[in-house]
């Protein structure tokens, strides 16, 4: 019995032997679902308040921390809590001993999102 030839994914191009997506756009499409459904930031804790902590934080170190810490003056664009906080009424949501100011791929590192 003769097997169907490999098609093309419909969003990247590349090819696949089944469905009409590849495996990578399926996971990102779940990913972006799963995005879509999150609540609104100031809703997760991230209000005015943490606003101007977060600036206050960037503008005392500007260079990011791990970076610097490596020999390397990368520029601090994210203010990240060293110890997740649970609630919005969370008293860890607001203490500047907790922010860090890291570069982006740092950032996205601590998370596990970069490869």
């Amino acid at each position: 019995m003769p097997t169907a030839p490999p098609r093309l994914c419909t969003r990247c191009r590349i090819g696949v032997v089944t469905g009409t997506v590849c495996s990578h756009c399926g996971e990102r499409k779940v990913k972006r679902y799963k995005q879509d459904r999150r609540k609104s930031s100031s809703a997760r804790g991230y209000d005015r308040k943490w606003q101007k902590l977060r600036k206050a934080v960037l503008l005392s170190e500007v260079f990011c921390v791990r970076c610097k810490a490596n020999g390397f003056l990368v520029p601090a664009v994210v203010g990240h809590h060293k110890d997740e906080f649970q609630e919005v009424t969370d008293a860890a949501r607001l203490d500047s001993e907790n922010i860090e100011a890291l570069c982006r791929e740092c950032h996205e590192r601590e998370h596990g999102r970069v490869k």
